[in-house]
């Protein structure tokens, strides 16, 4: 049981990541809307603030790479983890379109030392 609450929790925090730009359009307009004339001005702003926060958290998550490494000569690969400095709006259009197009981008580089 708690197995497939486990499973269940992680396959709904993918598909928020994964249609993460979708709900936040949604959330801040059309939701955003309903929240405004229900509950006021104020209240609409606190859930875009929210909104806001959220929108940070899932950009550090997607700004995480995975790099493997294998030295000349070396029988194994090293594992690195790095986290990008640059915000998604300053990457540029074709290397994003192929980030979501294949889901991840290779760069290979040849090491001469």
């Amino acid at each position: 049981m708690l197995g497939w609450f486990i499973l269940g929790a992680a396959v709904l925090a993918v598909a928020i990541v994964a249609f993460w730009d979708e709900i936040k359009g949604w959330l801040n307009s059309t939701a955003a809307d309903v929240v405004g004339d229900f509950l006021g001005y104020d209240a609409r702003k606190n859930m875009q603030k929210a909104i806001c926060k959220a929108d940070r958290i899932v950009n550090k998550i997607r700004n995480v790479a995975t790099v493997y490494v294998r030295k000349p000569g070396a029988s194994h690969i090293d594992k690195v983890t790095m986290e990008t400095s640059a915000p998604q709006y300053e990457i540029s259009e074709e290397v994003r379109d192929k980030i979501e197009r294949e889901g991840w981008i290779e760069q290979e580089f040849e090491y001469r030392g």
